[in-house]
């Protein structure tokens, strides 16, 4: 009887350190390593899409939403505007390798919405650019102009 509740007591300790090493090892999933985890998902996405059947397309389905909604929304204040359209870009080679976009589909314009966003968050990011480029430029003369002046 004695033996029983050491073995007991043992295995509630190896529980709680394995619980433990898994909660602790949630924790630690960056930013990064999601971004870099889904750019993964998404090149194997490209590589294997023809060898897959509906029970692969369902587990990889899962994955993506893991990917494109809880993780994007867990690190969504975190990312760069650029790491944004990424995540947005992964998330179209999903869909288009797995179908759900076509090229008629994209003629038609079905999917305006979708890239009229990403080109709307680029293009305020290159106009901010440029402005801060300006901004550089007229520091640069007024730096010149007042060494000439001195």
């Amino acid at each position: 009887m004695l033996r029983i509740k050491v073995l007991g007591k043992k295995s509630n300790i190896l529980y709680f350190l394995l619980l433990s090493f898994i909660l602790n090892s949630c924790q630690n999933y960056t930013k990064d390593k999601y971004l870099n985890d889904y750019e993964s998902f998404a090149t194997e996405i490209k590589n294997d899409w023809e060898l897959y059947d509906s029970n692969d397309w369902l587990e990889k389905e899962n994955k993506n939403n893991l990917f494109y909604v809880d993780y994007y929304n867990q690190f969504s204040s975190e990312l760069k505007p650029s790491e944004s359209i990424k995540v947005q870009r992964l998330n179209f080679v999903f869909h288009f390798y797995r179908g759900d976009i076509t090229i008629k589909k994209l003629i038609a314009g079905e999917y305006n919405a979708l890239f009229e966003g990403i080109a709307i968050e680029t293009s305020d990011i290159i106009h901010e650019l440029n402005l801060m480029m300006n901004d550089v430029e007229r520091e640069k003369n007024f730096v010149i102009i007042n060494k000439l002046l001195e």
